[in-house]
């Protein structure tokens, strides 16, 4: 007989483990989930830094809880699980680097300088995280900031998002680089030329 969410609330983790390693219910599960999971993103939030891989991470370790508390005897579940969130944060940026050093070598072999070329979904989902959001303090400003965001638009999508990175979120090269996948020379050659066309740009506007 399932046990009600207050029943839950009121036993011990070792109570709920025990119950989970004769039953299988996962429920019991969910229980230790709800009393931790802000702890374990936090966890993971400190060793990744961002938010959305932690957030990944947290459901990673609680699914893995599944096997593990079946198999495993654990008396100090509170202490275990840190460990355990620890020891996956650095599985998870290992395996992040390996990643990276893969699709480095491939992009490498495919192309003599080693260029990156993200696809147009991918160009739109990072320009989707790097908004423009200043606030205008007079019609004067309001134009102006219009006028940015309007030459932005005709951009060319790598200048544009290396532009909004650089100068709107305050990242260094290495940054972009990073967030994009583009390499150092793609960065700063998408910063010098988006910045020498967005001049353009703006000064064939106040022409008009």
């Amino acid at each position: 007989m399932s046990s009600t969410p207050k029943e839950l609330t009121e036993r011990s983790d070792e109570s709920l483990i025990d119950a989970y390693r004769s039953s299988g219910d996962r429920e019991l599960v969910a229980e230790l989930y709800r009393r931790y999971h802000h702890l374990v993103y936090g966890t993971c939030l400190k060793a990744l830094q961002d938010p959305t891989d932690s957030a990944d991470l947290v459901v990673i370790i609680f699914e893995k809880l599944l096997t593990k508390l079946a198999e495993l005897e654990i008396r100090n579940f509170n202490s275990w699980l840190y460990s355990l969130s620890q020891n996956e944060c650095v599985n998870f940026l290992r395996q992040k680097q390996r990643r990276r050093q893969r699709v480095s070598a491939e992009e490498a072999a495919g192309s003599p300088q080693g260029e990156v070329y993200l696809s147009e979904a991918a160009l739109l989902e990072l320009e989707n995280e790097v908004t423009v959001a200043e606030e205008p303090n007079t019609e004067a400003d309001e134009a102006q900031i219009a006028a940015v965001r309007r030459a932005l638009r005709q951009l060319p999508p790598e200048q544009r998002i290396c532009v909004k990175l650089f100068f709107y979120r305050n990242k260094s090269y290495d940054q972009i680089a990073q967030k994009t996948g583009f390499s150092l020379t793609q960065v700063k050659s998408y910063l010098q030329n988006g910045k020498r066309n967005l001049k353009k740009l703006l000064a064939a506007e106040e022409e008009v």
